[in-house]
C-alpha cells in the first residue's frame, strides 16, 4: 500500500479495533498484579510481549500516515478513562505514546520492519508505564492509591511495593526489561505474521 493513499473509514474503523485489541490485551495483563508486586510492577513487560501481534500487523496493513497515531491515541483514550485519577506522568506518557511511535515511523519510512520495530519499543516504554514510572517519580501519590485500591485485597500491598522496588535503580531495570520484551514480542509477531508480511511488502 502506498504510504499517498489515503485512509478510508473502513481503515480508520479497523484502526480503531485494533487500538481497542492493544487496550484489552493490556488490561488482561494487568490482572497478573493481583499474583503479587512484582508481577505488577513488571506488568509493562509481559504487556510487551503480548501486544506485539496486534501492533505490527496494523503497521505491516497500514503502511501509512496516522495509521499507528489512530491505534496509539485510541490506547491513550480509553487508558485515560480507566485512569480516573491519574497526575501528570500518566498524562505525560500517554503523549508520548502517541506522538513518539507515529513520528518514528514516519522519519524511517512506512514500509520499513526497522522503523516499526523502533515504534513499538517506545510505544510499549510510554503506553503502559505511567503507574510504575510513579513509583520512582511521584512516590507519596502512588503509595496512597496503591494502599487504596488493594486495601480490601492486601494492605500490605503499598507497603510491599516500595520495600521491594522502591529503590530508584529499579527503573532502569524495568526499562532494560522491558525493551527486551518488546524485542522478543517483535520476534514473535516477525514469525507469526510471515505471511502477511510478504502480502503486504512489510519489511
Amino acid at each position: 500500500m502506498e504510504q499517498t493513499q489515503k485512509l478510508s473509514g473502513k481503515d480508520i474503523g479497523i484502526l480503531v479495533l485494533y487500538g481497542i485489541l492493544l487496550m484489552v490485551i493490556n488490561f488482561i495483563v494487568q490482572f497478573l498484579g493481583f499474583i503479587g508486586p512484582f508481577f505488577w510492577v513488571f506488568t509493562p513487560a509481559f504487556a510487551a510481549l503480548c501486544m506485539g501481534l496486534i501492533y505490527f500487523l496494523g503497521c505491516a496493513k497500514y503502511q501509512r500516515s496516522w495509521a499507528v497515531f489512530i491505534m496509539t491515541t485510541v490506547f491513550a483514550v480509553l487508558g485515560l478513562v480507566m485512569s480516573w485519577d491519574s497526575n501528570f506522568v500518566y498524562l505525560l506518557m500517554y503523549v508520548l505514546c502517541i506522538l513518539l511511535p507515529e513520528l518514528i515511523r514516519k522519519a524511517c519510512g512506512y514500509r520499513t520492519f526497522k522503523g516499526a520495530s523502533i515504534s513499538y519499543i517506545v510505544f510499549c516504554l510510554t503506553a503502559m508505564t505511567g503507574p510504575q514510572y510513579n513509583i520512582w517519580l511521584a512516590k507519596q501519590w502512588t503509595y496512597e492509591h496503591a494502599a487504596e485500591e488493594m486495601a480490601s485485597i492486601d494492605p500490605t500491598y503499598a507497603d510491599r511495593i516500595f520495600s521491594g522496588f522502591g529503590a530508584g535503580w529499579w527503573m532502569p531495570v524495568l526499562i532494560v526489561a522491558i525493551i527486551i520484551c518488546a524485542l522478543l514480542g517483535t520476534c514473535i509477531a516477525k514469525a507469526v505474521l510471515k505471511r502477511s508480511f510478504q502480502k503486504h511488502h512489510f519489511g
